[in-house]
C-alpha cells in the first residue's frame, strides 16, 4: 500500500492503464443495494474510478484514500463531478462522517489492504440500518486461448525469485485478492453477506471483467502493479525499453517477461502485424471476487 504513496510511483500510468468494471458491475451492487441514495462512501479511491460512476446513483459521495499524489490525480480526473468531496485518510478512519450517515460503502481492488480488527467497528459506526457495503476484487489476467502466456504471467507475478515480481508484493493483501476476498468475512451478528465470483479458467460464476487489449497496453498495466514498483527499488538499473532495437538496455522484468511470452507462444510473436508484438490484440479475463452485506 506505501507504494501507492510513494512520489516515484506511476500514479498517471496506474489511471490509465488500469481495467475498468463494466454496467453490470454497478447495476448487480445497486440491485442489492435497498437503502437510500443519498451518501455513499468509495474506501481506497485511488484516481476515483469508482466514485466517479457512484456519483452519477447518489447524492453525495465521499472518496477517501491514504495517498496525497493518489487524490491529487483524482480530484482532476473529477473536476466535473462536484457531489465528490475527496478525503486524505485511511479506510479505517471516517472521522469526518456522523453516525449511521452512509448508505453504500465500496472499495474496488483495495479492500485486501484494509485492517479489518478496526473497519468492522468503523463501517457499523457509520452505516445506517439497512446500508450497504461492495467490495470487490480482481486477480491477475487471463489471456485467453493462450495457457502458457497466461502461465508465464502467474509465474512472474508469483515467484519469490528476487529478478521476478512474487517477493514484492505486499501480504496478506495479495493471497486476500488472489482468494477472491474470502478471506474477507462481515460479522455475522451485523451484516447478511452475498458472494459473488468468477474463475477464468473453469468459466465458472459471474463474469464481471474481460478486455480486449493490444499486447503493449497489456505490458503498460503489469507496470500498475504495486509489486512492480517494489522491483524497481530492488533494480533500479533495470529500466523498460523504449523499443525493442535497444541494445544497450536489457529492459525491465516486464519486458522480460513478455519476450518469453513472444517466444513460446507463436501465435502473439507479432510477425507480420503491423507495428509489432505490440500491436497485438488478446482477449483477457480476470477472476473476481465480489463481497455484498447489508446492514442488519
Amino acid at each position: 500500500m506505501a507504494s501507492f504513496s510513494s512520489t516515484s510511483f506511476s500514479h498517471a500510468r496506474y489511471s490509465t492503464f488500469r481495467p475498468t468494471y463494466p454496467p453490470h458491475l454497478y447495476n448487480t451492487i445497486l440491485s442489492f443495494h435497498t437503502a437510500s441514495l443519498t451518501t455513499a462512501l468509495d474506501l481506497g479511491t485511488g484516481h476515483a474510478l469508482v466514485a466517479r460512476e457512484i456519483s452519477k446513483s447518489f447524492a453525495q459521495v465521499h472518496a477517501t484514500d491514504p495517498s496525497q499524489p493518489m487524490l491529487q490525480l483524482a480530484q482532476e480526473l473529477s473536476g466535473n463531478h462536484p457531489n465528490i468531496s475527496f478525503h486524505e485518510s485511511t479506510a479505517e478512519n471516517s472521522d469526518f462522517l456522523d453516525d449511521g450517515s452512509v448508505d453504500l460503502v465500496t472499495a474496488g481492488q483495495a479492500a485486501h489492504w484494509f485492517d479489518y480488527e478496526r473497519l468492522w467497528p468503523e463501517l457499523g459506526r457509520v452505516v445506517r440500518p439497512g446500508g450497504t457495503f461492495a467490495f470487490w476484487g480482481y486477480t491477475d489476467p487471463v489471456i485467453l486461448n493462450y495457457p502458457r502466456a497466461t502461465e508465464l504471467i502467474e509465474h512472474y507475478g508469483s515467484s519469490t525469485d528476487p529478478n521476478l515480481l512474487g517477493g514484492y508484493w505486499q501480504q496478506p493483501g495479495r493471497d486476500i485478492v488472489m482468494g477472491k476476498l474470502r478471506a474477507i468475512q462481515p460479522p455475522v451478528e451485523d451484516w447478511e453477506t452475498t458472494r459473488v465470483e468468477y474463475d477464468p479458467k473453469t468459466r465458472e460464476g459471474t463474469m464481471f471483467m474481460c478486455a480486449k487489449m493490444k499486447l503493449g497496453v497489456l505490458a503498460e498495466f503489469l507496470r500498475t502493479w504495486s509489486a512492480y514498483h517494489g522491483w524497481q527499488g530492488r533494480w533500479p538499473e533495470r529500466r523498460k525499453k523504449v523499443d525493442d532495437g535497444d541494445e544497450v538496455n536489457s529492459g525491465d522484468v516486464v519486458d522480460e517477461l513478455m519476450k518469453r511470452i513472444r517466444e513460446e507462444e507463436s501465435g502473439l510473436s507479432g510477425e507480420g502485424v503491423q507495428g509489432g508484438w505490440r500491436e497485438v490484440v488478446v482477449e483477457l479475463e480476470w477472476g473476481t471476487g465480489l463481497v455484498l452485506a447489508r446492514r442488519r
